[in-house]
């Protein structure tokens, strides 16, 4: 949130404490990150040897000198102050965080943080990368742990080892007199199931060729048991909401607009998200559906932020998947093949809610050598279990 002069804050409540510190000069790294993550947006196959392979080492050294520079300004510098009682939000065993975000186009990329040591300029990636990744957590002779600034490894993301679930601040809830900040949690008891079963629906943007989302079609199909429904455009994608009813819905848009002129375009039909009627998202009575919005720049982290999400959230969306970057075309389908894929995967019946599947699809995304996928965010409550 800001303060009444605009400064940017943080305020935090945690181990029955609550603090709020400033989030000046976090502007530079914020920017850094979507530039070089805009870079590899522009080209798939020079990413796609494995992350110890190509550009993928110089890209995860740079990451993680900026995603470092942003641990320090925001954890060191203000948050490892308040550790008491044995309470320390950066401690490897805190595995949850939310963040809320007060207004829509201020977007700290706590995915990013990287609490390991700053790799070299020159440094190479852990071998044992993918012993990590595949484990959640580094072995403990690993080479990176003999000479840390020597090797880079990406388990060193918060987006990688936490699970964090974001939420856009709504102004209209009702507070108690005085309240300054509030806790949102949407899914309890009863009402914690999103159930895929009941159908999927895609649509792309004209940029997005037909060929390339064949192979995300085949495998909802194998995950699902049924073919996903295909929207041509706009106009028919709400038409098969109303009447389908579908519970995962997926969309590759490409962005346009800024404020209230914002709009999604897929099939060459463009959308003002402004104010979305609820049929595009969900059906009268109709339960609320997981939404993956991966498109280009649909968030954008150094930019203004996108309203779209904020917008299919309040047409009804349980939860929106979307990314804090620039992504384009192939690499935002082959993010969203592999994210959904780790979703209707055999972990489904160990880790049942959506938070943690997610983190573990972008794990498994990572060792499929799609870096892109750092940038994936979700935006609603972690606790939904899928069925």
């Amino acid at each position: 949130n800001h303060t009444t002069a605009g400064e940017p804050l943080a305020t935090g409540v945690a181990g029955g404490r609550a603090w709020a510190r400033s989030l000046e000069g976090l502007e530079v790294p914020v920017r850094k990150i979507n530039d070089l993550l805009s870079t590899v947006a522009l080209s798939v196959a020079d990413y796609e040897e494995g992350l110890d392979q190509g550009d993928n080492p110089g890209l995860l050294v740079r990451l993680a000198r900026v995603g470092a520079n942003l641990y320090s300004l925001l954890y060191r510098d203000q948050l490892q102050a308040l550790t008491s009682d044995g309470f320390d939000v950066g401690d490897a065993a805190v595995s949850h965080v939310q963040v809320v975000s007060a207004r829509p186009d201020a977007v700290v990329p706590l995915e990013f943080m990287y609490d390991y040591n700053a790799p070299n300029p020159d440094a190479t990636v852990c071998p044992q990368h993918r012993q990590a990744l595949q484990q959640g957590r580094c072995p403990p002779d690993c080479a990176r742990s003999a000479d840390p600034r020597a090797h880079v490894c990406p388990m060193g993301f918060w987006g990688v080892k936490k699970v964090i679930e974001r939420h856009l601040y709504d102004p209209h809830a009702v507070l108690p007199d005085g309240a300054q900040m509030t806790v949102q949690a949407e899914a309890g008891e009863g009402r914690d199931r999103l159930d895929l079963g009941r159908g999927a629906l895609v649509g792309h943007s004209h940029e997005v060729q037909d060929t390339q989302v064949q192979a995300l079609i085949q495998a909802l199909q194998a995950g699902l048991g049924s073919a996903p429904t295909l929207a041509g455009d706009w106009d028919e994608w709400r038409r098969l909401v109303t009447h389908k009813s579908p519970t995962l819905l997926v969309a590759f848009p490409h962005n346009e607009g800024k404020e209230e002129e914002v709009l999604l375009e897929i099939g060459g039909k463009k959308l003002y998200t402004l104010d979305l009627p609820k049929d595009y998202v969900r059906s009268a009575g109709g339960p609320p559906p997981l939404v993956f919005l991966l498109g280009c720049d649909v968030a954008g982290t150094a930019q203004d932020f996108s309203s779209h999400v904020r917008f299919f959230r309040q047409a009804g969306a349980a939860v929106v998947v979307s990314t804090i970057a620039t992504v384009f075309g192939a690499h935002a389908v082959r993010v969203g093949e592999l994210i959904l894929a780790g979703l209707m995967g055999p972990d489904a019946v160990s880790t049942p809610y959506l938070g943690e599947l997610i983190r573990d699809a972008k794990r498994k995304a990572l060792l499929e050598s799609v870096p892109m996928a750092l940038c994936v965010v979700a935006f609603g409550d972690a606790d939904w279990r899928l069925q």
